[in-house]
């Protein structure tokens, strides 16, 4: 094999490796359907065009959780790190760095809310686009 065609079987593994959640995160930022983030995405926020929410309401909810003793508590650094991976993985959104807040631009998710009712820890859930 020539180097540009192993560079192009990298990229494709590399690719592949993000489509399948990963037990632990790894070097390419994947991270694990386990992750306290994940589960928060997955179990407590939905789909909702009716409603933006900020890094920073979100991060106050995922406080409220983790209090609760719901989900593990994580430090806000890590939480925000792994938070557009989880939201992209579970819903395919990507952050928005220009909602409104207060007359000034902040980041967050478009099109999000929190549901009426937790999903279980244990439901299974894909890709919701």
């Amino acid at each position: 094999m020539t180097t540009s065609e192993i560079e192009l079987v990298r990229n494709s593994i590399r690719l592949l490796q993000q489509l399948v959640p990963h037990e632990d995160a790894d070097s390419t930022g994947s991270q694990s359907i386990r992750s306290p983030v994940y589960q928060y995405v997955r179990r407590y926020l939905t789909r909702d065009v009716t409603q933006d929410m900020s890094s920073q309401e979100l991060w106050e909810f995922f406080l409220e959780i983790g209090n609760a003793g719901d989900l593990e508590l994580l430090p806000k650094s890590d939480f925000l790190g792994r938070l557009p991976a989880a939201m992209e993985h579970v819903y395919g959104i990507k952050k928005c760095h220009s909602l409104k807040r207060e007359g000034k631009s902040v980041r967050g998710f478009k099109s999000m809310g929190v549901r009426e009712q937790e999903l279980p820890p244990d439901q299974s859930c894909c890709n919701v686009h």
